[in-house]
């Protein structure tokens, strides 16, 4: 789970993601960084956005799935600026944490 309210956008985004079909896909793109979902969405949310014509369930699963995807990418960022300016240490329950120093990740 992602760090701070980034969790909250991560479950909603969990949500829309089963909704459209996409509920592997989306786990594959947080877990490991792989496919189309784990790259840069801002394009693709425009584009979503303009197009206002297609409305149909599956793809406004999607377009929100999008949506707040890149909310958890903006709150997990706000998140580890703020552990890292307050030198807040990790929590040690996610393998490959930025907020890990060197010996707790056995380097």
């Amino acid at each position: 789970m992602s760090h701070g309210d980034a969790a909250y956008a991560q479950i909603e985004a969990e949500e829309h993601a089963k909704a459209a079909g996409l509920e592997r896909s989306y786990r594959r793109a947080i877990e490991f960084g792989s496919g189309r979902l784990a790259g840069d969405l801002s394009k693709l949310a425009a584009r979503l956005d303009a197009d206002v014509c297609t409305r149909r369930p599956r793809r406004d699963a999607f377009r929100k799935m999008v949506s707040a995807e890149i909310k958890r990418r903006e709150e997990d960022l706000l998140f580890l600026g703020w552990s890292k300016l307050t030198g807040n240490p990790c929590c040690e329950t996610m393998r490959d944490c930025p907020l890990r120093t060197n010996e707790e990740k056995g380097d």
